[in-house]
C-alpha cells in the first residue's frame, strides 16, 4: 500500500513539474502571440506613435514660437531648427520557473510510557522521519533595443521654419503601456516654455540653447502563479511548506529620446541608456 502511494506521489510531482517545464528554458517571446511577425508590428505601432507624439510637439512649439516672435520681435526657440532627435526602444521579456519538491517518510514507533512518583504517567508519541528536497531553477532574458535618429528641421517641419507648419494631431492607438500617451508633448512644453514667457520679460530674457532635453517612458507587467499539491498521510508528507512549482513572466518597455543638438545629443542619448539599464537591474535585484 505504501509502495502504490510512493508511485502516485511521484507521478503527481512530475505532473507539477511539467506545467513550468518551459518557463526559463527557452528563449521567451518579445509578444506572446502566435500571429506571424507579432514583435515587428509591435515595435512598428511604438515608433510611429513615439515619433508622431514627438511631431505634435515639435510643431506646436515651433508654432508658438512664431506666434511669440510676432509679439516680442524675436524668436526664443530657433535652436530647435537645428536639433537632432534620438530615439530609442527597448523591450525586455524574461521568464523564470522554479520547482521545489519536498517529501519527508515517517515512522510511527511504539508510544513510550513514563510513570512518576505521584502514580502519574505521561504517554509520548514517537516517530522518526527522513526529509528529501530539491531545487531547479531556471530564467531566460531577451532584449530588443532598436534606434532611430530625426533632423528636427527636415523630418518634422519640412524644411519650414519661417512659418507656421500645419499641425498633425495624432490618432491615439488607445492602448495601455508604451501604447498609451506618452506625455511627449506635455515634456517638450515644460521644457520650451520658459523660453517664451521670458521674452515677456526683458531681465529674464535667456536664449542659451540647452544641449540636450530628455524623456524617458517606462512600464512593467509581472504575472506569477504557482502549483502546490500536497499530502498528509500516515507514512508520508508532501509539499506542506513550499510551492511545489512556479512560473512567472515579466515584460518591460522602455522608451527613451533625447533632442537638442548634434554634436552632443549622442552622447546624452547614451548615458540614459546606461541609466535606463542600471535602474532596471537595480529594480530587477540582478
Amino acid at each position: 500500500m505504501i509502495g502504490l502511494r510512493r508511485i502516485a506521489l511521484a507521478g503527481s510531482l512530475m505532473a507539477s513539474a511539467g506545467l513550468v517545464s518551459g518557463c526559463g528554458t527557452y528563449l521567451p517571446d518579445i509578444v506572446t502571440s502566435n500571429e506571424p511577425h507579432a514583435t515587428a508590428f509591435l515595435i512598428n505601432r511604438i515608433l510611429n506613435h513615439a515619433k508622431c507624439e514627438l511631431r505634435d510637439a515639435v510643431i506646436t512649439a515651433h508654432n508658438k514660437d512664431l506666434e511669440n516672435a510676432g509679439r516680442y520681435g524675436a524668436r526664443r526657440l530657433d535652436w530647435l531648427d537645428s536639433a537632432t532627435a534620438k530615439i530609442t526602444i527597448k523591450l525586455i521579456a524574461e521568464e523564470k520557473g522554479t520547482l521545489n519538491p519536498g517529501v519527508s517518510f515517517k515512522q510511527l514507533l511504539p508510544s513510550v510510557v513514563t510513570n512518576f512518583g505521584n502514580k502519574t504517567s505521561v504517554t509520548t508519541a514517537q516517530s522518526s522521519a527522513v526529509g528529501l528536497g530539491g531545487l531547479l531553477q531556471a530564467d531566460a532574458t531577451r532584449t530588443e533595443n532598436i534606434d532611430f535618429s530625426y533632423v528636427i528641421k527636415t523630418d518634422f517641419l519640412g524644411n519650414q521654419t519661417r512659418r507656421p507648419v500645419e499641425p498633425r494631431p495624432c490618432k491615439e492607438p488607445g492602448g495601455i503601456f508604451l501604447d498609451a500617451d506618452l506625455k511627449i508633448q506635455d515634456w517638450l512644453d515644460g521644457a520650451t516654455l520658459p523660453f517664451l514667457i521670458s521674452a515677456a520679460v526683458p531681465s529674464e530674457v535667456d536664449r542659451t540653447a540647452p544641449d540636450v532635453l530628455t524623456h524617458e517612458a517606462n512600464f512593467v507587467a509581472m504575472a506569477n502563479g504557482n502549483v502546490t499539491p500536497s499530502w498528509t498521510l500516515v507514512n508520508v508528507s508532501a509539499n506542506t511548506a513550499n510551492n511545489l512549482a512556479a512560473a512567472g513572466r515579466t515584460t518591460t518597455g522602455d522608451l527613451i529620446i533625447s533632442l537638442g543638438k548634434p554634436a552632443k545629443v549622442q552622447q546624452a542619448h547614451d548615458i540614459s541608456k546606461l541609466n535606463s539599464g542600471f535602474s532596471a537591474a537595480v529594480k530587477s535585484g540582478s
